[in-house]
């Protein structure tokens, strides 16, 4: 197996990782999938493998940057409820089928697209009042379990939801979601491993670029407009939705 294009494929996914706070799984299952034919489990676990140690680097570059975006508190109410999702979702992944996992992944990269490039628009709500941890927690649910099961890291969900209806700004929500993604995808990897689903030569390959990729992301995210990288990454995961959809037939 060709070494250099997982090493590209690290660098893309650390880059658009850092730069969106989304984890990077939306990048690599489906390469991993549609490129090398995994096997979506193990895919989801290789990938989460990999957004471990590119949320880290995201994260710390962020908070280098801007340490006054990341909202702490708010974070630990997110990753109680993704620990907890991961958890959850652990026990009951193995006996679910991989074509409906496809198919959900694929509906999701869809939805997530269309409101990147804004063809869907909500409107912008908040919902943090007292309840705040009752409902960052039931974010957090959802978003381990979805991590989990595709290998997304769970930004993909965080970000848009922080943004649309918890009142951050795209700033604040990018590296409070790398700070939950970083430990709840290291907890997945650990439970993937035990079910086997999980490729450490390929890990070995993407980290080191991926790495790079973040760094340079970060760093991107708090130069280049926003709407740019959204767009961009949108159009991306509409081709992916796309071409794995087929895949899958």
């Amino acid at each position: 197996m060709r070494k250099a294009p997982f090493l590209f494929l690290g660098f893309a996914e650390g880059l658009f990782s850092a730069a969106l706070g989304i984890g990077g799984g939306v990048i690599i299952v489906p390469a991993l999938v549609i490129l090398f034919n995994y096997k979506i489990k193990d895919a989801a676990g290789t990938s989460l493998a990999t957004i471990a140690p590119i949320a880290f680097i995201g994260f710390l570059t962020h908070a280098f940057l801007h340490i006054q975006n990341v909202k702490f508190l708010y974070g630990v109410y997110l990753l109680i409820g993704m620990l907890l999702g991961v958890a959850f979702i652990s026990r009951i992944e193995h006996r679910m089928n991989s074509n409906l996992l496809v198919r959900l992944f694929v509906i999701l990269l869809l939805i997530m697209s269309l409101k990147l490039i804004g063809l869907v628009n909500l409107p912008t709500m908040s919902l943090v009042n007292g309840n705040a941890p009752l409902l960052f927690g039931l974010l957090g649910l959802f978003a381990g379990m979805a991590s989990f099961l595709f290998g997304i890291g769970g930004g993909v969900l965080l970000v848009p939801f922080l943004t649309l209806f918890f009142g951050f700004s795209i700033r604040e929500a990018i590296p409070t979601s790398l700070l939950v993604i970083f430990p709840t995808a290291l907890f997945g990897a650990v439970l993937k491993q035990r079910f086997h689903e999980f490729n450490f030569q390929t890990v070995r390959w993407i980290v080191p670029t991926a790495l790079v990729g973040a760094f340079l992301g970060a760093v991107l995210s708090n130069i280049l407009p926003t709407s740019f990288l959204e767009y961009t990454f949108g159009l991306i995961m509409i081709f992916t939705a796309v071409k794995m959809y087929v895949h899958r037939e």
